[in-house]
């Protein structure tokens, strides 16, 4: 069993952007030789779309079996989120400006429905793992090892406070201009 820290903990946790904690966690796992043979894989909230970005772009060594628990992969939108008014309010009103998406990491899968297309654009990771951004064409590469894993388990908690809506557990997020939850199959 391993426990991967990236960077400080909770200080980087929030504050490094996600693409660099995928970078650190797969520099972290591709350098442990007991794992290059593959291994099983549980990611834990915002953990979950580390270790999801780590699949879709790594993969090697490559994850067998995968759970995730709580994780935001429909993106999260909806204050209070982190209990710190002042950062709740930025993370409102300023998501997708190039200092919050550089400083505050659930801005990378901060989903608006109310602006999605600067969501696309803008947020760094989420738009990217879920191949959305309009401006890029679709990585095959993503789909080939999210396909590779024998297991792909979901699990999200129907008494969630933290991550909205909490079925983005099972990839639901809002639907574009609402806050009707979509199930992934009607998206």
């Amino acid at each position: 069993v391993r426990s991967v820290e990236v960077g400080d903990g909770s200080h980087d946790s929030q504050y490094m952007p996600i693409d660099e904690q995928i970078e650190q966690f797969a520099a972290h796992v591709s350098s442990d030789p007991e794992l290059q043979a593959g291994f099983h894989l549980l990611g834990y909230s915002q953990g979950g779309i580390i270790t999801r970005g780590y699949i879709e772009r790594f993969n090697a060594p490559p994850v067998l079996h995968y759970v995730t628990l709580g994780s935001p992969h429909g993106g999260q939108f909806g204050v209070p989120y982190t209990g710190i008014e002042w950062l709740d309010r930025l993370l409102s009103s300023a998501a997708y400006t190039d200092f919050v998406q550089e400083h505050f990491a659930p801005s990378n899968y901060w989903r608006d429905p109310f602006r999605l297309d600067e969501y696309a654009l803008k947020a760094r990771s989420l738009p990217d793992l879920d191949n959305v951004r309009p401006d890029t064409a679709l990585n095959t590469t993503y789909r080939e090892h999210m396909r590779s894993l024998l297991s792909f388990t979901l699990v999200y908690s129907t008494n969630d406070q933290i991550i909205k809506p909490r079925e983005s557990g099972w990839f639901s997020t809002y639907a574009n201009a609402s806050m009707d939850v979509l199930p992934l199959q009607q998206q």
